[in-house]
């Protein structure tokens, strides 16, 4: 299903498509798996077809407690109204996939995820941006 809702988010013109979803269950179709925050993978050397749509990562994680907006000396959590930010850092030969400027990111507050509980982030990021 969620295979499904990612494909139908993702069209040729769109760069970039997330989603957070409850659940720990990484989609089987994801090859490269690793437990921790780091992960290297090694390309094909096809990877620059024109087949190839871009990267899709996958990410379990679960949300503690964390500190109230006003202690964080953080204005984008205050621009936003949240009080968790998950961000991804891509590198490809060395150098930082960014998008819009700036690393895939998710700002969020407590009430979108419940505490303590697992969730998926999926993201992609088109091969041209």
């Amino acid at each position: 299903m969620l295979k499904t809702f990612m494909y139908q988010g993702i069209s040729d013109k769109r760069e970039t498509f997330q989603i957070v979803i409850p659940g720990s269950n990484i989609p089987e179709w994801f090859s490269h798996l690793t437990v921790g925050c780091s992960l290297s993978a090694e390309l094909p050397p096809d990877w620059d077809s024109s087949r190839f749509m871009g990267f899709a990562v996958c990410v379990v994680f679960v949300l503690h407690e964390h500190h109230q907006v006003d202690e964080l000396d953080i204005h984008q959590f205050k621009n936003f109204n949240a009080t968790h930010h998950l961000v991804c850092c891509l590198k490809l030969n060395g150098r930082e996939l960014e998008v819009y400027g700036r690393q895939p990111a998710f700002r969020f507050s407590e009430e979108f995820c419940q505490l303590n509980s697992d969730h998926l982030w999926l993201f992609y990021v088109s091969r041209d941006k």
